[in-house]
């Protein structure tokens, strides 16, 4: 049998970009006026550009150009916060399509 340098064999791998993301986040920036750790300083901006409908970040101003704008903020956070909501009556990956004919209509009864 042969001899290893490394009797414990490779160490695990180490999730660099979370443990780095991680450690950013706890650095201090100032956002309006208020010094707040990264982490806290990106939810009390993701919160106030889904209820105002903008941003300053920096010196520049973002703003919700359209309704769906809105949603991919808003649909964030709510994923971030409370998780994936669950898929109700389909399986993963299933497309359902509920179509609802308006009274008086040629395909309604």
């Amino acid at each position: 049998m042969g001899v290893t340098n490394n009797p414990k064999g490779r160490p695990p791998k180490s999730r660099a970009l979370t443990e780095l993301l991680l450690e950013a986040g706890d650095q201090e920036f100032t956002v309006n006026g208020q010094t707040l750790k990264g982490k806290d300083a990106l939810s009390h901006l993701m919160w106030q550009y889904a209820i105002t409908g903008e941003v300053t970040l920096g010196n520049r101003k973002l703003q919700v150009d359209s309704a769906n704008d809105w949603f991919v903020a808003a649909k964030w956070i709510y994923e971030h916060v409370d998780g994936r909501a669950p898929m109700i009556g389909a399986e993963a990956g299933d497309v359902v399509i509920s179509v609802r004919y308006a009274e008086g209509s040629s395909n309604g009864s």
